[in-house]
């Protein structure tokens, strides 16, 4: 798949899954996101993932799709690093995306931005 189709997947898909280590193992969470330019964004709680973000480490963000019937779908991977958006200016463009809370509660969150340093996806069928 070309970076652009792996970007206009990611535009049309609202859940995800973050992947990173968390006291040595890896964890994997889904989110709801926003994608801004070539940047993956979501909102987080305190704990592991904003951690990570804080820290800087390596993360992996992972969208799929996969229809039963015909046997197809698609998978889109970004690598990068995590961090944690603090400027009013950014918090404001990243609000104005409409990402769904994942939770209906009404938690403190920061916004946390995946920079990605590779994206790849691939397509697969019953036939390939």
């Amino acid at each position: 798949m070309s970076t652009e189709e792996c970007w206009g997947l990611l535009r049309r898909t609202p859940i995800g899954r973050v992947a990173f280590v968390h006291d040595g193992e890896p964890v994997v969470l889904p989110v709801a996101f926003g994608v801004i330019g070539h940047q993956i964004a979501f909102r987080s709680a305190r704990g592991a993932k904003l951690g990570a973000a804080r820290m800087n480490q390596p993360v992996a963000f992972e969208v799929d799709n996969w229809d039963a019937t015909s046997l197809s779908g698609w998978s889109v991977l970004i690598e990068g690093s995590a961090d944690t958006v603090y400027t009013d200016s950014e918090i404001a463009e990243l609000e104005a995306l409409g990402v769904m809370r994942w939770t209906p509660q009404p938690f403190d969150t920061d916004w946390v931005r995946i920079l990605p340093n590779d994206i790849s996806g691939r397509r697969t069928s019953a036939t390939t």
